[in-house]
């Protein structure tokens, strides 16, 4: 069984600015809900309780607010990314040291998906 997920969420959202008013992207609401939990609840839905999960620097204390508190049996390691311009790739190495498990599962946070996709 899988138990770690990996999420980059990173990303400022250029795109979406004006929505989002200087927030990083993983915080954009959809229906009510920041856009990063749609892929941690489909994830726990099939057992993953282990996220490690790159986020800009200086928004550990958002994340907490918004994302930890809600989820409060999961585990959590948080990466602050320093240097976001450097895209996904950079992002996903950030997680190098801690990704103990030789499988797992990618994600990004703004790809919403189902918990059967996942199972597959």
């Amino acid at each position: 069984m899988i138990n770690t997920a990996v999420i980059l969420a990173s990303g400022l959202g250029t795109r979406l600015q004006e929505r989002l008013k200087g927030k990083p992207k993983f915080l954009l609401e959809i229906y009510g809900r920041p856009i990063i939990a749609y892929p941690i609840s489909m994830l726990s839905k099939v057992g993953i309780k282990n996220f490690i999960v790159t986020i800009p620097e200086g928004w550990l204390k958002a994340f907490n607010e918004k994302i930890q508190s809600t989820y409060p049996n999961l585990n959590f390691t948080l990466i602050e990314n320093r240097e976001i311009n450097r895209g996904n790739g950079y992002s996903f190495y950030l997680t190098h040291d801690y990704v103990e498990d030789e499988v797992f599962i990618l994600s990004m946070c703004d790809h919403i998906y189902t918990a059967n996709l996942v199972k597959r």
